[in-house]
């Protein structure tokens, strides 16, 4: 049912979501005015997660759907210079950059399936892959404690 409801919102945002190129656009102004290259495509990135959406992949700070925190304060009003956009102060001293409209929308629109291009496939790990990865640093672990026990003794 989730998978109908994100081909049917995809249609229907498509004449109104923002094109990739106009949200590319707005990334490489914020990345030229940190000191950063520009990108010449935005990556693939996960729907729904703050860490791993495309613009928190290219940009520093922590992006919401919003705005982008910085605790630089030259960052920020950098940033909000190259994109026109105002500072808002947030909680522990950060200075919230809000998005222009345009990446708004792309933020807004990736949850929603808007992109599917950009949506980053899942690891199809076994379970038992998934189940080594998560026990083998526990194993090295012992191994290190037995390690540091012997020497000790």
């Amino acid at each position: 049912m989730n998978r109908v409801i994100d081909i049917l919102s995809a249609i229907l945002l498509r004449p109104f979501r923002p094109k990739r190129s106009e949200a590319l656009a707005a990334v490489n102004r914020a990345r030229i005015c940190l000191g950063m290259l520009p990108i010449s495509e935005l990556p693939r990135g996960s729907r729904g997660s703050i860490e791993s959406c495309p613009l928190s992949l290219v940009l520093p700070g922590v992006i919401g759907a919003n705005g982008i925190a910085f605790e630089n304060q030259e960052d920020a009003l950098s940033v909000s210079a190259a994109w026109r956009t105002p500072i808002e102060i947030g909680g522990r001293g950060r200075m919230i950059v809000v998005l222009p409209s345009i990446l708004q929308h792309f933020v807004r629109d990736f949850d929603l399936g808007a992109y599917p291009s950009l949506v980053r496939k899942p690891s199809r790990r076994s379970y038992s892959e998934r189940r080594a990865a998560d026990i083998q640093p526990l194993q090295r672990a012992r191994t290190l404690g037995s390690r540091d026990d012997r020497r000790a003794a």
